[in-house]
């Protein structure tokens, strides 16, 4: 939920994201895989209609720890290639993907 709200706040600091993000990730335990546990998610699933840059398709990815891995991923390819973390369609996608992020978590606890 906090990155989600930073996401969504016009107002922030590239810095935040591009420092902040990444520790939070480390902590939690993701792992920048270079989308390697996506692919072979989508392999497994036989997925094969899956645009990375369409937030609606994170609507296929049900196993938390690949999703996971797939933000911090997007997350190290948007700064190694000097692309910005705060542009509109990169915030956009980083809110749908902590947004189901969140679902998937909501149902294991619930």
């Amino acid at each position: 939920n906090k990155w989600i709200n930073k996401f969504k706040n016009p107002n922030i600091e590239e810095e935040e994201f591009f420092y902040q993000f990444s520790d939070d990730c480390f902590y939690l335990g993701m792992e920048m895989d270079s989308f390697r546990s996506l692919h072979h998610y989508l392999v497994d699933n036989q997925i094969e209609d899956f645009d990375l840059f369409d937030p609606q398709s994170l609507g296929h990815i049900n196993d938390i720890k690949v999703l996971f891995n797939t933000i911090f991923s997007n997350w190290r390819r948007i700064t190694r290639d000097l692309d910005s973390l705060t542009a509109q369609h990169n915030r956009q996608w980083f809110i749908a993907s902590l947004e189901r992020l969140q679902q998937l978590v909501n149902l294991v606890t619930i």
